[in-house]
């Protein structure tokens, strides 16, 4: 999970009986670090959060300036910019929908 998160993204796997293993973000992104995230897996790791979405049939977005090693294999769809820029875009284009 990224190193900047909310508590309630932690709570949630501690709530399993798991323990939360952190990333960590890009400095000028904000974006969790796929390397970082390559980095911090182990035999250990019991789930990755974006995987158990997929595989619940959730529908992932990823939303990064570029590709990442998530990109085909577990996102079905790649929004490329700044989070900030893309998800305040995002929300105009709902409330434009009503």
């Amino acid at each position: 999970m990224p190193s900047l998160s909310f508590v309630a993204t932690a709570n949630a796997v501690r709530y399993t009986g798991a323990t939360p293993v952190f990333a960590d973000i890009g400095a000028d992104t904000f974006h969790l670090d796929a390397a970082s995230v390559a980095r911090v897996v182990s035999r250990r790791t019991a789930a990755l959060m974006p995987v158990v979405a997929k595989k619940s049939g959730a529908k992932i977005i990823e939303i990064n300036p570029e590709s990442t090693l998530l990109t085909g294999d577990i996102s079905d769809y790649l929004i490329k910019g700044p989070a900030g820029a893309v998800m305040n875009e995002i929300l105009a284009q709902l409330e434009k929908m009503g």
